[in-house]
Parts: structure tokens; sequence; C-alpha cells
């Protein structure tokens, strides 16, 4: 039985995701001829009666689905929205950024690196512009793949974007909360707060605020494009510390 915070996703997103305009060489159809639809820029696949999300599931038999594996040890996440999104195809392929204790989308990643190198002699300070993520267990809570003493655990801030922990700092920003994620192997990478509804982003700029959608900020998101967030692995260093 597919669990019910999965099965919200596809039910939420038809109604609060921004969707782009179909084109008709991408939609697929069920096995009773009728079609898929396309959300976050993503032509969803068929699979027997059902629709799904890539990177959630997949469907090797032809008409069952099955929940993608855990995504384990460190990831970096790559923007997707889709071929037939002209909306979202200004920022699909770009990795996530990190800057100002905010996840973001295009612009620079900030991080530091202590005077004169790590501390006790230890190699270089690695590098500095690749977000990389880990999560603590299958659901769990996340953090930024930083070395600094502590650590740097992601949460989500007031207005529904990503924040992350300053070094050495045990306490939360107003308003923020920690909740759990789930990142699937060779698929996407999900909030869990009040369901799986996704991401959007928001914003003009080169650089963009990343949002998480969820069943009360529908009116938020209204003007904001539905992406979907890749899973990479990674297996290079993160920064010594985000800032």
């Amino acid at each position: 039985m597919i669990p019910a915070h999965l099965l919200s996703f596809l039910a939420a997103s038809l109604s609060l995701v921004h969707a782009a305009p179909s084109s008709t060489s991408l939609i697929t159809t069920r096995s009773d001829g009728r079609p898929c639809p396309v959300i976050n820029g993503e032509a969803l696949a068929p699979c027997g009666l059902a629709c799904y999300s890539r990177y959630i599931y997949t469907c090797p038999s032809g008409q069952d689905l099955v929940l993608r594996p855990p995504q384990r040890g460190v990831f970096r996440l790559v923007v997707k929205g889709g071929p037939s999104s002209s909306s979202s195809s200004a920022v699909t392929g770009q990795p996530m950024t990190a800057c100002r204790l905010v996840w973001r989308i295009g612009g620079k990643t900030c991080s530091r690196c202590p005077t004169g190198g790590a501390p006790g002699g230890a190699p270089p300070c690695p590098a500095r512009d690749v977000v990389a993520v880990t999560l603590l267990g299958d659901v769990g809570e996340g953090s930024m793949s930083a070395e600094v003493a502590g650590g740097q655990a992601i949460y989500v801030i007031r207005g529904f974007t990503v924040g992350y922990q300053p070094a050495h700092m045990s306490t939360l920003p107003d308003g923020a909360r920690i909740d759990k994620f789930r990142a699937f192997a060779g698929g996407g990478f999900f909030n869990t707060l009040g369901g799986m509804y996704g991401w959007a982003v928001c914003g003009d700029g080169v650089t963009k605020q990343l949002h998480v959608k969820n069943s009360t900020n529908a009116n938020e998101a209204k003007n904001c494009v539905g992406i979907n967030l890749r899973v990479e692995d990674y297996d290079g260093p993160g920064a010594f510390q985000y800032i």
C-alpha cells in the first residue's frame, strides 16, 4: 500500500502547483486512454491506471508502482522544471545555492574558512560553492554537509523558505521549525510538512527564492513556478561553514 503522505503529493500538486502548459508531444496516457497531467514541468508517466512522478516512483512492470529507495550519503540538488515549461526553463539545470542562511536558486553560495586554513593542521578548507546535504534516516531531519563543529541543520523558516542554522548556535530563528525531509535515490527531494506538496521558485531576478508549498499557502505560491529538486550523488567536500 502506498503511504498516504505520498499519495497526497499528486492530489495536492493538481490543486496547488502552478502547472505549466502541456505539450501534446509530452502527454502520455494511462492504460484506459486517459491522459496524464504535466505537473511542475514534468509529464507524469503512466503505470497501469495510475499516473506517477519519476521523482518518487518507478514502474518496472508497467502496471505496479514501486517506491524509489532512499538516498544514502551526501547529495546535492539540481532544479528540474521540464521541456514543456517555458516559465521554469530559466532555472532548469541550476544547482541549489545557499547564502545568508537561506537556500536559493541562482547567485552564489556563501561560505567561509578559518583564517590560516582548517584547524588542527587539517588539509585546506574544502570546496565552497557546492550545497551538499545529508539526511538523518530515510525520512529525517536534514543538515548541510559542513565541517564546522556542531553542524548546520536545515529547517523551514517563516515565509515557507528553507534556511540553515548558523554555526555554533543551538536555537532557531523565530517562526522556524525543523521538519523532516525525504530524498529518493535517482529521484527527488521533498519536505514532509503537511504532505509532500513540492517546491516553488519565486522572483524575477537572477537569484530566486525557493518556497515550500503546503496546504496553507496556496495563495502565496500562486504566482510562483512549480519545480522539482533532483537528487544527485555527491562524493566531494561541502564547505567548512556555510554563512
